[in-house]
């Protein structure tokens, strides 16, 4: 999407450009790293943008009940986060290594919505319809997805929706089948997704500051680099990298601080999770996995 811009080379646009940086990858590793850091940055947003399109298109198709409109925009939301929880863990590791991205992970294993939506992801590829409309509500069908022929939950997840199960038909009057409530199971998908992108946009912004002080010391030391013919080009470094990208002169904004981005979707996504747990909390009586029964007397 947005990431990257490019210009055409011009005899007039290239003698503006009064200087310069050329090197191998190695010598330009700082500035070849920061440029890689906030693209990356900047792409796990525009897929966070996506999710909350999915989010806002689901919750309109839900209020109206459409069959169609939740089951696509439920398969789109889940594919975002899937795509968003996967590209903040392969960032964390490129900067920080392996270890760094249990943040993720933790709440794998700690959200039963969110292990549950991730896995029908994978049951939506498989040609499968996740979503149920029983009693004109939504629902998801827990016999159904787990009878489905020629699919299988992980172990760890076939075991807790054996339990539910279990459990529904142990404490619940469940005529029409075990069911969990799919606003409820939802809401808490998307606080998952909020938290893991809170504490991504946290971590991730001390190896940008990193990146950018080693930039401006360079600056510092020789500030002819941002200056050129054309001012309107000033405060950007230009590069070449040798046997490389010989053909390509490439350029980086070396003045914005991508860190003011980054704390204000910090902060829209801060918000966002406190309106979403409010509402998963007003949703407690139908707490999952209870769904749509009635209590035994």
């Amino acid at each position: 999407m947005d990431t990257e811009r490019y210009f055409k080379a011009t005899e007039e646009n290239l003698d503006n450009i009064e200087n310069y940086l050329e090197g191998t990858e190695e010598e330009l590793k700082v500035i070849i790293d920061y440029v890689e850091i906030t693209r990356h940055i900047q792409e796990i947003h525009q897929w966070y943008e996506i999710f909350m399109y999915s989010l806002d298109q689901l919750k309109k198709a839900t209020w109206y009940n459409n069959k169609i409109g939740i089951n696509a925009y439920l398969i789109s939301l889940i594919g975002a986060g899937k795509t968003i929880a996967d590209s903040m863990s392969l960032c964390i590791e490129k900067n920080y290594g392996k270890e760094e991205r249990l943040f993720i992970s933790k709440e794998y294993d700690n959200s039963f919505s969110y292990k549950f939506l991730i896995r029908l992801r994978n049951y939506s590829q498989h040609g499968h319809i996740p979503v149920s409309i029983i009693e004109n509500r939504p629902k998801f069908d827990l016999m159904q997805i787990y009878n489905t022929p020629h699919y299988e939950f992980n172990n760890t997840l076939r075991k807790e929706v054996e339990d539910f199960i279990k459990f529904i038909h142990k404490n619940h009057d469940c005529a029409e089948g075990p069911m969990l409530d799919f606003e409820s199971t939802v809401c808490s998908y998307t606080c998952s997704i909020f938290r893991i992108y809170k504490k991504f946009l946290e971590k991730i912004c001390v190896s940008v500051e990193k990146y950018r002080n080693e930039i401006q010391l360079a600056i510092k030391e020789k500030p002819e680099i941002i200056k050129h013919g054309d001012k309107r080009m000033d405060g950007w470094i230009f590069y070449v990298i040798k046997d490389v990208d010989d053909k390509n002169i490439q350029a980086v904004d070396a003045v914005s601080n991508p860190n003011e981005m980054i704390s204000m979707w910090k902060n829209e996504v801060i918000d966002i999770l406190k309106k979403e747990n409010r509402i998963l909390k007003e949703m407690t009586s139908k707490s999952i996995p209870v769904g749509n029964f009635k209590r035994n007397p």
